[in-house]
């Protein structure tokens, strides 16, 4: 039985960029940037970032300045001038409760208010995440503000309307005591935790106080990871987005995500079934790919033009995650896709063997012992001349594209040939198994 539904055309697959949460700027280097990109880029339609990490990440401000017209900047840049990269630029600049711009801030002028509360709030100390020269910042800026210009790049936001979100989400976890956050602070001195809990009195906190007091630690690492991490979903949700993120270190960050979902300790992945989405984009929103880190350095090495060949093979994808559907619906709409997301990923691994080989194929044993052990035909020709028979039986050993030649001199290496444990880690990533048993693609089942 065929089934209908509605496409809407006005709501993109979206996500939005976590890992250039500037508090933990230094997890991120350059090659691993431009993969979490291309990945997200090659399974979106449109992906989010902030203005703080556009006015504040080490990363870009620091490639901006060293290669501004190639490497990571430039690939940053290709983004935003495709329109896939998009930014979520703040409607006003408030400092306290002095307006410092009253309408549609430049970044410029949001890392101006930046400079001005560390001078009057902070007395001097630093707020901003980024070190360098004053005329280097000017210049990035004046850069950026000239690249998001293009219509359709930036997308207002409320920062009021974030920031309450962050405060209340910070104290949930803080108050209830045995969430992995209050955990965290558990283990800081006890001078830093009081100097923390003295933060969240503030009725405007941010998470820059508290990243204020978190870096005094000689070891602060998770704390500031969790606060980041829920700080970029306050922005994804300003799109209505997930997170496209790299699991730094520690526990897993799924799991944290999902216990911020569901507001209980340590929340179990199977809790994703408990709501079924209401179509598969809110799916899409709550799924968790990992890829080994190998894997993920292999979209290091697509380029701008690259990436959007690939993703006109993602057109049947982007369609039907625009669907809306129900849920007596939802087991056609499942086979569908998976059936899609199957076929275009091993498209982007076939564009991988093509592009290097030699990181995606290797000879097989046999491949080796034949190319090695196996003797010449000369002595065979000498003897009974170069007959049909022994061609044809060369050939049906051989690539069928190759020629006469080409096989007999490569029978070996060429025709016996076997995937790389990359090539098979890859290969089992997208979709996730799980997906296939129950999962969070499993909406017909709950247990």
């Amino acid at each position: 039985m065929s089934t209908t539904t509605e496409t809407d055309q006005t709501t993109p697959l979206r996500s939005h960029i976590a890992d250039f949460e500037t508090t933990t700027s230094e997890l991120l280097r350059p090659g691993q940037a431009i993969a979490l990109l291309n990945f997200a880029a090659l399974f979106h339609e449109v992906i989010y970032l902030p203005d703080t990490a556009l006015g504040d990440h080490e990363l870009i401000i620091k490639s901006f300045h060293q290669q501004a017209h190639g490497g990571f900047f430039q690939h940053f840049r290709g983004l935003i001038e495709q329109g896939i990269l998009r930014v979520l630029v703040r409607d006003k600049v408030v400092v306290g409760g002095d307006v410092r711009v009253p309408n549609n801030p430049t970044i410029t002028q949001i890392v101006e208010g930046w400079l001005y509360r560390d001078k009057k709030k902070w007395k001097g100390e630093r707020g901003y995440t980024t070190v360098i020269e004053d005329r280097v910042r000017l210049a990035y800026c004046r850069e950026v503000d000239h690249l998001i210009a293009q219509p359709g790049i930036i997308q207002r936001y409320n920062p009021d309307l974030v920031k309450a979100n962050f405060r209340q989400i910070v104290r949930d976890q803080i108050e209830g005591g045995s969430s992995r956050l209050s955990q965290s602070i558990a283990h800081l001195p006890r001078e830093l935790q009081r100097k923390y809990r003295k933060a969240l009195n503030d009725p405007w906190f941010t998470n820059a106080e508290l990243w204020r007091v978190l870096r005094k630690a000689k070891n602060p690492g998770e704390s500031i990871i969790l606060h980041g991490h829920i700080n970029q979903q306050c922005f994804a949700n300003v799109v209505g987005a997930g997170q496209s993120a790299q699991d730094s270190k520690g526990s897993s960050l799924a799991s944290f995500n999902l216990e911020l979902q569901r507001r209980r300790p340590l929340a179990p992945e199977v809790d994703a079934t408990l709501n079924p989405p209401k179509n598969l984009e809110d799916l899409m929103e709550r799924a968790s790919v990992l890829l080994p880190s190998p894997g993920v350095e292999m979209f290091e090495r697509l380029s701008i033009e690259k990436v959007i060949a690939l993703r006109r093979r993602a057109k049947r994808i982007f369609e039907i995650a625009r669907r809306k559907t129900s849920p007596s619906h939802s087991q056609d709409v499942r086979d569908e896709y998976l059936k899609a997301l199957d076929t275009y990923w091993q498209h982007i691994l076939q564009t991988f063997e093509s592009m290097y080989p030699e990181k995606m194929k290797q000879p097989t044993r046999l491949g080796l012992f034949v190319e090695q052990e196996l003797p010449t035909l000369d002595w065979l020709y000498k003897k009974f001349g170069r007959s049909l028979f022994a061609l044809l039986l060369r050939l049906k050993l051989g690539p069928a594209s190759s020629s006469v030649v080409d096989v007999v001199n490569h029978i070996g290496i060429v025709v016996l040939q076997e995937r790389t444990p990359l090539n098979e880690s890859l290969r089992g990533a997208i979709p996730p198994g799980r997906w296939y048993r129950r999962g969070i693609l499993g909406l017909d089942r709950l247990n």
